[in-house]
């Protein structure tokens, strides 16, 4: 039992005239304050040492913590933004071929369709052009080569024949 203890003890079976202060009076004040207050006050400094100590580690861990989130979410929005900017990349270029490839396939069609219309309208032309010279040397040049030929041999046996 310590003295303050036995201070409280005595205290409390005292008659009247002793009084509280009487006994603490007794003994002897150096062990009464080694016993008490300063034994109070040095666990309090203790207390409060641990609890600074707690709330230093809990701080620091709180700001590794807040470290660490914040280097997990850079690299977090870093890969979501390299991810995305791939993939649009990746789509404009797929749309890109896709359109040229397109593109190309569309001009090759319409230029081999348009040489297929001229050569057929080239080939239509000349047989259209050979049809008419056939027509114009049957209708035409044949029958004047007829009549001017009659009319020379008609000229030539119709002339007297002189002998010298």
């Amino acid at each position: 039992m310590t003295k303050f203890e036995t201070i409280i003890e005595i205290s409390s079976s005292t008659t009247a005239e002793e009084s509280p202060v009487t006994v603490a009076a007794s003994c002897s004040v150096t062990d009464f304050f080694d016993e008490t207050f300063i034994s109070v006050n040095h666990q309090f400094i203790l207390f409060v040492v641990v609890i600074v100590v707690v709330v230093v580690i809990a701080a620091a861990a709180a700001a590794v913590a807040v470290v660490v989130t914040a280097a997990v979410v850079v690299v977090v929005v870093v890969v979501v933004v390299v991810v995305v900017v791939v993939v649009v990349v990746v789509v404009v270029v797929v749309v890109v071929v896709v359109v040229v490839v397109v593109v190309v396939v569309v001009v090759v069609v319409v230029v081999v369709t348009a040489a297929v219309v001229v050569a057929a309208v080239v080939a239509v032309a000349a047989a259209a052009a050979a049809v008419v010279v056939i027509v114009i040397v049957v209708v035409v040049v044949v029958p004047v080569a007829a009549v001017v030929f009659i009319c020379a041999l008609v000229v030539v046996l119709s002339s007297p024949v002189k002998p010298d």
